[in-house]
């Protein structure tokens, strides 16, 4: 591959999170559009995240009776009328789907923490969509995050290894064999593991529990397997972003004029990825159960980033030429990115008490 193929990922990667906050910020409309006047914010959320968000300290079970029966025939109405299909729905989903195909390219010919990282950038043209497009408020606090996000993108950049990095299926099958990447697989295979274990025990208790008391409420989880909710699915992103980038790359070598689909092994990258993908959107929707919005998301894009540095540097090698100006350009970068996104955050917060 060309030494240019890191920038080409880079721009792809722009242009592809521009995408999805477009498709993002065109669902919102629709959904502002098509409810009813007496409907709730919260069933605003429910028709952004498609999930049923928790009302109160607890999450309804489905055997509630006459008051919560009301209520759920209330938000199933509203559900239905958050449903409709109309033109600027099917705007979103392809602007949202389009963005999503630029990533999975972009991963192909670009470092995986980059491509990742560079996911934050989404969050600033968010800001100008929700304020030019959905006529929300914009805070003082949004362009400080704009700034430290756009800073963070350009320092991690600069500060990264743009020497072609190639991965074809014969130098992919020797990598799987080598002793750190078989040891980085097993614990991110052994923290999902567990972590899905200690959950599921975790809601038996809860809904037996229910039952013991006669209650209607499933109580939340204790503070520790919320956050496991959050590990467990940004560590299953991990294997969908590690997985996905051998899968684009493979496709890039392909139409490039070599074929990489020539051996079984091929397989079980495809089926990992495919296996890995819609189990990390059910982890986050799962997550955002029990956990407020505004805890999930930092937390989620820290951990899931964490996961794609490390996963990035130990199987990828995204890291091995660094220098010393390379990290402290990546370090602070990434820390730039952090901030940015806690300050959105704040922000979100605090627009949601005015």
């Amino acid at each position: 591959m060309k030494k240019m193929y890191f920038f080409n990922g880079v721009i792809l990667a722009i242009i592809g999170s521009t995408l999805q906050a477009f498709g993002l910020c065109i669902w919102k409309l629709h959904t502002h559009r098509k409810l009813p006047e007496h409907a709730s914010q919260d069933s605003l959320n429910v028709c952004i995240e498609n999930i049923p968000l928790r009302l109160s300290q607890g999450t309804p079970l489905l055997n509630s009776q006459d008051e919560s029966d009301n209520v759920n025939t209330r938000k199933d109405r509203e559900r239905q009328v958050c449903g409709r299909i109309s033109g600027s729905w099917i705007c979103g989903l392809l602007s949202f789907s389009i963005g999503n195909v630029f990533d999975f390219v972009a991963l192909g010919i670009a470092p995986l923490s980059i491509v990742t990282l560079i996911g934050s950038w989404s969050l600033v043209v968010n800001t100008f969509f929700a304020r030019y497009i959905l006529n929300e408020t914009v805070q003082k606090l949004d362009f400080l995050s704009i700034t430290f996000i756009i800073t963070g993108i350009i320092l991690t950049i600069l500060g990264s290894d743009h020497r072609p990095n190639e991965w074809p299926l014969p130098r992919l099958i020797k990598h799987y064999e080598e002793p750190k990447v078989i040891v980085l697989f097993l614990v991110l295979a052994n923290i999902v593991f567990v972590g899905l274990l200690l959950i599921h025990n975790d809601y038996k208790n809860r809904i037996q529990a229910a039952k013991d008391e006669n209650s209607l409420v499933l109580k939340n989880p204790e503070r520790f397997v919320r956050a496991l909710y959050v590990v467990v699915g940004s560590v299953v992103g991990n294997f969908t972003a590690l997985f996905g980038k051998a899968f684009s790359g493979l496709l890039v070598f392909t139409f490039s004029g070599e074929d990489q689909f020539n051996d079984p092994f091929v397989v079980i990258i495809i089926v990992v990825f495919v296996i890995s993908l819609p189990l990390q959107i059910y982890l986050i929707n799962e997550s955002l159960v029990v956990n407020d919005i505004l805890y999930h998301i930092p937390n989620f894009y820290v951990f899931w980033n964490i996961g794609n540095i490390l996963t990035g540097a130990i199987f990828y090698e995204e890291t091995s030429h660094f220098l010393i100006e390379n990290w402290i350009q990546y370090s602070i970068g990434i820390l730039l990115l952090f901030s940015g996104v806690m300050c959105t955050n704040i922000s979100a917060a605090q627009k949601q008490v005015c």
